[in-house]
């Protein structure tokens, strides 16, 4: 017999099997499985990664105790997109490559599908290819998939990343029996499910302050950019933004300046490139996924002023209940639209200026949302200010009398003044860009306090040059006028400032009754102000005087106040001649008024008089006292530019009483306040 002919026949139910020769079956029976070649699916980090010290620590520790327990290590990081997710992990590797010696495994996911299970089948699919799975050898089913993907890695150690993961039946089939591995899943998302089935969250925020900095003059290689800060901070922390923000100024260096500027001024929407194309169409992926009336009120909040915003802002967005606005942000949030804190909400800047552009587009009734949008922060403002001094306001809001703050309380109040900003002049200028001109106006009047503490000028002169333009009634004009020309007076932009103060007084003699005499008497006043620091004394008294004069006709409970004031422009002007005694007598009679109120600042500037004719009278150990004090009270209000008034002063006494420790504290707040307030350089 030349060979062996064998056959199955008959009533064998199944695949027949024929072998022409035994040595084929031997060959088969005994032929070795290829040798196992790792795949190498991530790419190298990038060469200017920055930080990210924190989740990689975190996730170092979950791939060391996972390690130490033998089980798969299960990692979940979220985040929006353009945050470096991917990138995080390309740095994770490259660092701990060693534990992974059987390569690693990336599987992109395009999104949900209608099969319920997001794609996974194509995704198993990918990954056996990977793990060098004949294609012939795959099988149909899904189950079947999963069951060859955990017998082909059960005894290797491997990296599997799952990107842009939006449903955790995409993460179930790659859960693999497979000790000293890692399967880490990328997602917008914080899939709460996925924590029950072990994984550890590591929320991906935008770069920290100042390390967005870094990364972008590294990606600039050098280039002399004069403002690059307030460009690279309208990039809100994402790496992928600050890289397409780098690439434009490196094609165009010539015009590196205009382009930062524009994208300080614009945002993400200055940047006409693929990739923010691509995360716009990511979004909208997104928004088409959610309920309707939540995706209205997501277009809603593209109106809101600022990235961060509490429940009860969104309610009056919204126009909803308490329980709707609840279930709305619930949605927003399970979305990964917005962010929730313990105490407020937050969009991330993509999705902020996302909503903006759907918002543009397809709001309704942008006109009425505008409006709630600026009259909560409005009432948010005027009630904070209210308490904090008692200066007259002529806006309708200030109705009553209102008992101002004590020192804890009126901190607090400054405080989230101080918080609220950015959104607080958002809604100025979203007041007047739909408008508004009733509500810009008495924005400007509430905000003044803000900005004339905490020298806010750029934010004062923006806000307050288009509250005068929607003045139309004298009496605005003379309180818009007035307290813009405080602004350029702070600047020593005298000659502006004396024609605003100008400008309100004649306004304020259009004003009949004691509200009209309210603005001579404090343009008097600080056209008398002007003179001073012109050095023209005896016309500042002259001013001083008519002022007083003015004051005798303005509300009879205001008048106490700005007598004090007065008296407090007197003793600062016989400083500057030193006539010491005269000084401390006028700084006396304001103090009998301002010491006991709930105005704070002005009790400090009055101690600050005191304790400079305490000196210039060489009564230190009175001047120190005195000084100290002011001192405690402008650093509680917050004010740098005051503090810095007082440690001049406090040097000189302290040491001429030989309290060196003082001189010491002096010198070092000195230096601090001259960097922060941009009057010195850090050379």
């Amino acid at each position: 017999m030349d060979g062996v002919a064998n056959s199955i026949g008959g009533d064998v139910h199944g695949t027949a099997v024929q072998i022409g020769h035994v040595g084929v079956l031997n060959q088969i029976v005994r032929q070795e499985p290829e040798a196992w070649v790792p795949p190498r699916a991530l790419a190298p980090p990038h060469p200017e990664f920055v930080n990210r010290i924190k989740p990689r620590q975190e996730m170092v520790r979950e791939l060391a105790a996972a390690r130490d327990e033998q089980r798969l290590a299960r990692l979940l990081v979220h985040g929006q997109h353009g945050y470096g997710r991917l990138e995080l992990i390309n740095k994770l590797f490259d660092e701990v490559k060693a534990d992974f010696p059987d390569g690693t495994i990336l599987v992109e996911y395009g999104g949900a599908t209608a099969d319920g299970i997001g794609g996974a089948d194509d995704a198993l699919r990918t990954a056996l290819v990977l793990c060098r799975v004949p294609v012939a050898d795959i099988p149909v089913r899904l189950a079947e998939k999963q069951n060859l993907l955990r017998t082909t890695l059960a005894d290797r150690r491997v990296l599997i990343v799952l990107r842009d993961v939006t449903t955790p039946a995409q993460v179930q089939p790659f859960i693999v029996a497979s000790p000293g591995s890692a399967l880490v899943v990328l997602s917008v998302r914080r899939l709460g499910a996925l924590l029950n089935d072990g994984f550890r969250p590591i929320a991906l925020s935008g770069l920290d302050s100042g390390h967005d900095v870094e990364l972008f003059r590294k990606l600039v290689h050098g280039l002399p950019i004069a403002m690059d800060e307030p460009g690279v901070r309208a990039c809100g922390g994402s790496p992928l933004l600050i890289h397409l923000l780098a690439a434009q100024v490196n094609d165009r260096p010539h015009r590196a300046n205009r382009l930062m500027k524009r994208f300080a001024e614009l945002g993400p929407p200055a940047l006409d490139t693929d990739a923010t194309a691509q995360m716009r169409s990511r979004l909208d992926t997104l928004c088409s996924a959610l309920p309707p009336r939540a995706l209205v009120a997501y277009q809603k909040l593209g109106l809101h002023p600022g990235a961060r915003f509490t429940a009860e802002a969104a309610r009056a967005v919204f126009g909803l209940s308490e329980e709707d606005t609840e279930d709305v942000l619930d949605s927003l949030a399970h979305f990964s639209l917005v962010r929730a804190d313990e105490t407020s909400y937050r969009f991330d800047l993509m999705v902020l200026w996302h909503a903006r552009a759907r918002a543009s587009r397809e709001l309704a009734d942008s006109e009425e949302v505008a409006r709630r949008i600026v009259e909560y922060y409005l009432d948010f403002t005027v009630e904070r200010d209210a308490r904090l001094s008692a200066r007259p306001r002529i806006g309708p809001r200030y109705r009553g009398k209102v008992q101002l703050a004590g020192p804890e309380e009126r901190k607090a109040l400054l405080e989230e003044l101080e918080d609220s900003r950015e959104t607080l002049l958002g809604a100025v200028l979203l007041a007047e860009k739909h408008g508004l001109n009733d509500l810009v106006w008495q924005f400007c009047e509430a905000l003044w306090g803000l900005y004339h503490l905490h020298g806010h000028y750029e934010d004062w002169r923006r806000t307050h040059e288009l509250g005068l333009v929607a003045a139309s009634e004298p009496i605005v004009v003379m309180r818009m006028a007035s307290q813009l020309g405080s602004a350029y007076f702070a600047l020593g932009d005298l000659g502006r400032a004396e024609k605003l103060f100008a400008a309100s007084f004649e306004a304020a003699r259009q004003v009949p009754g004691p509200e009209g005499r309210t603005g001579e008497q404090s343009a008097l006043e600080w056209r008398g102000k002007i003179c001073f620091r012109l050095g023209r004394y005896d016309e500042a008294l002259s001013f001083y005087d008519d002022s007083a004069a003015a004051a005798r006709l303005a509300p009879q409970d205001e008048q106490p106040r700005m007598v004090a004031l007065l008296e407090l422009q007197r003793a600062r002007l016989r400083l500057k001649q030193d006539r010491f005694a005269a000084a401390l007598q006028h700084a006396e009679k304001a103090g009998e008024f301002f010491g006991g109120k709930g105005e704070s600042d002005n009790k400090a500037k009055v101690l600050l008089v005191r304790g400079k004719a305490f000196a210039g009278l060489r009564r230190d150990e009175e001047a120190m006292g005195v000084l100290l004090a002011a001192l405690g009270i402008f650093r509680e209000e917050g004010s740098k530019r005051s503090q810095l008034d007082v440690v001049g002063p406090l040097r000189e006494v302290a040491e001429r009483l030989g309290r060196q420790d003082v001189v010491e504290g002096c010198d070092k707040a000195s230096h601090r306040f001259s960097l922060e307030l941009g009057l010195a350089s850090s050379g």
